[in-house]
């Protein structure tokens, strides 16, 4: 299934590289800003676009690239045995755009899950459960409480954190 499309992808990245004004810039808005990436609601559509935020040259290591390689492979409801309720790694889109120095800027776009529904005094269990299960970077910022299911809304750090479960290097395939 193809989550968002490419038209949105494109101009959720102008939103965020540029000032220019283009048909449509007051559809996408900022909702989250994180030490690598950017979150941009394209609200019409309930459609979220990270956008990559090259932090110390090292973005791809937590960035939409691994994200993609992480849901692409852990997409679905999951149960863990510490955790009462069903987990769901959500289905992502990855959209690829050249930049002039021949490399690609990949847009992961996703469902939109709400800005509500994290529980702060939970985050301390939900850390050590899947820190035991080697998934990091799971602070509240990251999951949200979503119709009876526990989503992980961040999974640019899984891939990695995961890497010893999964050996083989995947290469994202773009939409």
């Amino acid at each position: 299934m193809t989550i968002g499309n490419r038209t949105d992808a494109e101009n959720a990245l102008r939103f965020t590289r540029t000032n220019k004004e283009f048909p449509g810039r007051d559809d996408f808005q900022t909702i989250g800003i994180g030490s690598r990436r950017r979150v941009i609601l394209h609200i019409p559509t309930q459609i979220v676009y990270k956008i990559d935020v090259l932090w110390n040259g090292d973005a791809d290591e937590y960035g939409n690239d691994s994200e993609v390689r992480a849901c692409t492979r852990l997409a679905g409801i999951h149960q863990h045995p510490d955790i009462p309720c069903d987990v769901e790694i959500p289905e992502v889109t990855a959209y690829g755009f050249s930049r002039p120095d021949c490399t690609v800027d990949t847009v992961v776009a996703m469902a939109y899950y709400g800005d509500e529904g994290y529980f702060p005094m939970l985050n301390g269990y939900i850390r050590d459960v899947f820190y035991k299960a080697r998934w990091s970077d799971l602070f509240e910022a990251n999951w949200r409480w979503f119709e009876g299911r526990l989503v992980i809304i961040d999974c640019g750090s899984f891939y990695e954190s995961s890497r010893p479960l999964c050996e083989i290097e995947e290469a994202v395939e773009y939409v």
